[in-house]
């Protein structure tokens, strides 16, 4: 199976967790590696935290995105697409930055 680079969809949510212990963030890889044949992350609807990467892309407008990737993983498995809700939703992010996430469901597309 090749390798993915831009697989995962993470949907940025404003959710509410009321006594809910938390898990240690994942990497980029670890949120998309697989060996399923459907090549499906292992993660797809769960709600993480992930330590991030550099944001490579700025997709800005009504449907904001942003593709980001851990440069420990620079082969594959390490890129990630990273949806917002509204048009001003990465108004503080330039490309070069790093950012993790908090709290985020993962969607695969």
């Amino acid at each position: 199976m090749g390798k993915k680079m831009l697989t995962a969809v993470i949907i940025l949510t404003a959710l509410v967790l009321v006594d809910h212990a938390q898990a240690d963030a994942l990497s980029i890889y670890d949120i998309q590696y697989t060996i399923e044949a459907d090549g499906i992350s292992p993660q797809n609807g769960n709600i993480i935290d992930c330590l991030g990467g550099i944001v490579m892309h700025i997709r800005e407008g009504g449907r904001p995105r942003l593709a980001i990737q851990d440069p420990n993983y620079p082969d594959g498995w390490g890129a990630i697409q990273i949806k917002g809700w509204t048009s001003d939703a990465f108004n503080n992010i330039t490309i070069g930055d790093w950012i993790s996430l908090t709290n985020v469901m993962v969607e695969e597309n």
